[in-house]
């Protein structure tokens, strides 16, 4: 979500309490931060479960995770990512199934949704 490097947690897209046959599926994982001692500045909170670990979650988290990593980038472009939004959007395609061209016009949707 942030690019940071730091305090990583493995977040499920799905979470288990809903299924929990995904628990150990790749498909349904994202790596997030969580700040120091879970921080209020912590990606996996805030963005993964809308600020509250009971019972919330983020359907959208990987469409989010590349219109976030699009936006730092437009802001520095020199900024280097360890993962970039470009292989973000071929692995988080991969996973649901779908083309790149239709991740993107998901992403686009999403986004006109957020406007």
């Amino acid at each position: 979500m942030c690019g940071s490097e730091k305090y990583l947690e493995v977040h499920h897209v799905v979470p288990v309490h809903v299924d929990p046959m995904r628990a150990a599926d790749h498909r349904n994982l994202i790596t997030l931060c969580d700040g120091p001692n879970g921080s209020n500045s912590a990606c996996h909170r805030y963005f993964g479960h809308f600020g509250s670990f009971r019972y919330k979650h983020n359907p959208l988290i990987r469409e989010q995770s590349v219109i976030n990593r699009f936006l730092m980038h437009s802001q520095d472009p020199e900024r280097e990512f360890l993962y970039p939004a470009e292989l973000m959007i071929m692995e988080f395609s991969e996973c649901q199934g779908i083309s790149s061209e239709e991740f993107i016009e998901n992403l686009r949707a999403v986004m006109a949704d957020l406007v």
